[in-house]
């Protein structure tokens, strides 16, 4: 059994966002016969690769590194499909994709755009298919502020961040707010936790998030 998640995120109107499928135990899974159907807002959105065909639309992850795979980004039409050929995923938990798209102009704060799993198949090492619980979390937000990695919303990513997720993760310190757990769970495992605060060390030295 696995369970697979189309996180939620925001972007601005007129830049590419980087949005998240992740998953909440990879081990044992198979790439071949993978096959994952995204839906997303055709009209306002649009797959990097048809955008600039030298870049990819789907980048792997350290938990899908050694998978074998194709997609339909630089043809698809508000279904984006990604099918495994082969490899199998890492052991672990969070993001499993990252899906590249650019945003629209024009578009007003607080419209919130499609990107969903539609369905899923996958199976496991021996081959046996897999029961695939599927949760969309609800698509992409529209806001003109927002950055990975910005907790405290000044539309910058820094080491005032790096303090306040360091504070966020102390056993005596409250919650954080919706806005600072969609800015710093960037492994996209739905919390936050100290993998999330390496991750944002790289993001303010300007390394790469993904081990590739």
């Amino acid at each position: 059994r696995a369970t697979l998640r189309a996180k939620a995120v925001r972007a601005k109107p007129g830049h590419f966002v980087k949005t998240r499928i992740s998953i909440d135990n990879s081990t044992g899974i198979s790439g071949e016969g993978m096959e994952i159907h995204i839906l997303y807002d055709a009209v306002r959105m649009t797959p990097r690769s048809q955008v600039d065909p030298s870049k990819p639309t789907v980048h792997l992850t350290g938990l899908s590194k050694n998978l074998i795979f194709s997609d339909n980004s630089a043809t698809s039409n508000g279904e984006l499909v990604i099918t495994g050929q082969g490899g199998a995923l890492e052991p672990g938990d969070g993001k499993l994709f990252t899906i590249e798209f650019l945003i629209a102009e024009s578009i007003p704060r607080k419209t919130i755009l499609t990107f969903a799993i539609d369905s899923a198949f996958l199976r496991d090492l021996y081959g046996n298919p897999l029961v695939v619980d599927i949760v969309n979390e609800g698509g992409i937000e529209i806001e003109d502020g927002y950055l990975p990695g910005d907790l405290d919303g000044d539309g910058l990513v820094g080491m005032a961040d790096f303090a306040r997720l360091r504070d966020l993760l102390k056993p005596s310190s409250d919650p954080p707010t919706p806005e600072e757990l969609l800015a710093g769970d960037l492994n996209g495992d739905g919390r936050l936790t100290h993998k999330d605060l390496v991750l944002l060390l790289r993001l303010i030295l300007g390394l790469p998030l993904d081990e590739n």
